[in-house]
């Protein structure tokens, strides 16, 4: 759930993951560029892991603030929290670091969160670049697909189906559940119920994290005859739908 901060040095004494949010939201103000980042950071991981319901309005003044930092790193965090309650001021500045290869990836995957159809263009120009790495191009597809754009969906089918580095192919079907793909459980229930298919683990769990109710009953009807580390695929996709389903 947690992404990794740029620098935690213990004998600090700014103990960020013990630090309460009121003294994060302080760290935000830090002389240190790096302090200011990791302390926007905590405050993200607050979020995606639901210890906090809602965001201060002092942090969040605090975070739209650190939008125009002087450090990239302490911009790019802020914005990444940011986009985790959908605020779309951090757009700009995510779009901005997709031209840099060190943050493409995290601004990208923010985008995807952030759901600001705003960013198709930027996104898909990512997509489509020839030079980008292939990863790069694929977390785009998933992220346009989060946006419910068509041409990062099919590429994401695209590349399930086509790329020839097993890694591609993999990561393509993670993606195809992770942005909740509106033909997801199609695609995936056919290569579940495919014996024979080399990649049968890797749609198991990526239907765990479609958020499609049927893939309860589904997973259910597998089996126990199955190699052990499939089993514990199984059951921790069903484990993920169940709290899918509670959650809406």
């Amino acid at each position: 759930v947690g992404r990794e901060m740029s620098v935690i040095d213990p004998k600090r004494p700014e103990d960020l993951v013990g630090a309460s949010i009121a003294e994060l939201t302080i760290f935000l103000e830090a002389e240190d560029a790096r302090l200011r980042a990791d302390a926007a950071c905590a405050i993200g991981d607050r979020l995606r892991a639901k210890e906090l319901p809602q965001l201060p309005a002092q942090s969040k003044a605090m975070l739209r603030s650190q939008l125009t930092d002087r450090d990239a790193f302490a911009r790019l965090e802020a914005a990444i929290t940011l986009a985790e309650i959908r605020d779309t001021t951090a757009t700009t500045v995510l779009i901005e670091m997709l031209s840099r290869s060190k943050t493409r990836l995290d601004a990208t995957m923010a985008l995807g969160v952030m759901g600001d159809r705003q960013a198709v263009d930027a996104l898909l120009r990512v997509m489509n670049g020839f030079f980008y790495a292939w990863a790069d191009r694929l977390q785009a597809a998933a992220a346009l697909c989060r946006l419910q754009d068509e041409q990062g969906a099919a590429y994401l089918v695209d590349r399930m189906r086509k790329a020839w580095r097993r890694a591609e192919r993999a990561s393509a079907m993670h993606f195809i559940g992770e942005s909740r793909h509106r033909d997801g459980f199609a695609i995936l229930r056919a290569i579940i119920e495919d014996e024979q298919h080399e990649m049968r683990d890797v749609a198991i769990r990526a239907l765990g994290l479609l958020g499609d109710a049927r893939g309860i009953e589904l997973l259910e009807r597998l089996g126990d005859d199955l190699p052990a580390v499939m089993l514990h695929d199984i059951e921790t996709s069903i484990a993920q739908l169940k709290q899918s389903v509670k959650e809406k």
